[in-house]
């Protein structure tokens, strides 16, 4: 076993290249038409609720609510389709040196969780 690729079980981690990761894929996915419509339904209403519900775990300070969110948005890109996840961690397309069709198995990129490294890149418009 190659000790450079974590197990499928082993957390992503919460640092904040992973937080924007997530949200910017629970954006792409809420837009993603094969995303369930209950999927996009149900976890966001969750944290809307939580966000307004009058009863607080810390009161006054939004870091639980932040929180809830966070863990929201990684729950609902843990349940959304890995291929639509594959589209949303990689704008639309496979991953570069990857062909969806040759993947044994699989019907698409690999899913993030898998070890693979993700690389972003970044575009300032003025």
């Amino acid at each position: 076993m190659n000790s450079q690729i974590p197990p499928k079980s082993a957390p992503q981690g919460w640092s904040w290249t992973h937080i924007l990761r997530d949200l910017t894929a629970t954006w792409r996915l809420m837009l993603d038409p094969s995303v369930p419509t209950m999927l996009k339904t149900v976890l966001p209403l969750l944290a809307l609720v939580y966000w307004v519900w009058p009863l607080d775990l810390m009161p006054l300070v939004p870091f639980d609510d932040i929180a809830v969110v966070l863990i929201i948005a990684r729950i609902f890109v843990a349940l959304a389709p890995r291929d639509s996840v594959s589209r949303a961690f990689y704008n639309g397309a496979a991953p570069s040196g990857q062909n969806p069709q040759a993947n044994g198995s699989r019907s698409g990129p690999s899913h993030p969780e898998d070890g693979e490294v993700i690389e972003t890149t970044w575009r300032i418009v003025k």
